[in-house]
């Protein structure tokens, strides 16, 4: 046995930890369908009826991951790595998203979740792209500048001979 299944650690998690994520992620889905949640909609409603109803669940729903966040934060379950990044990348990315959720038509909780749910094939194709842009944001702005942090230390603790 790996040590760290024993622990109740790495890619040997226990049962119920599975069964409970597939029920929450079930539960999670069922009501975001039913529900219609959408931050499009949201932002839409707020700008064209002057409604806030969808924003105030907008707003609750970071608040209370903002909360959760700060409380797993301070029981040291989660050490959170802030990358720093420019204002320029920020407006650049605000910007790209803005533009795919008007050609998408919705949000990706919308499209690329309940949409694939539903079997619907614009679900699938926004899931896709929401992947590749998913991992390509992890590799340029975690994974790659990581690495390099790493051979850079390591490159520093390399003696020199005189």
């Amino acid at each position: 046995m790996h040590p760290s299944a024993a622990a109740g650690q790495g890619p040997c998690r226990p049962l119920p930890t599975i069964l409970t994520g597939l029920i929450i992620g079930t539960v999670l889905g069922f009501i975001l369908q039913r529900g219609r949640f959408c931050i499009t909609g949201a932002l839409r409603d707020l700008w064209l009826s002057r409604s806030w109803r969808w924003f105030t669940a907008f707003l609750l729903a970071i608040a209370v991951q903002a909360v959760g966040v700060a409380v797993l934060t301070s029981a040291g379950s989660l050490t959170p790595e802030i990358p720093t990044l420019s204002v320029v990348a920020t407006v650049v990315g605000s910007f790209l998203f803005g533009v795919g959720i008007v050609l998408a038509g919705g949000c990706s909780i919308g499209n690329a979740l309940v949409q694939t749910s539903l079997l619907s094939w614009q679900g699938w194709i926004a899931l896709v792209f929401q992947v590749l842009g998913v991992g390509a944001a992890a590799w340029f702005l975690l994974i790659r500048p990581r690495q390099r942090r790493r051979a850079e230390r390591a490159a520093s603790r390399v003696p020199t001979t005189v």
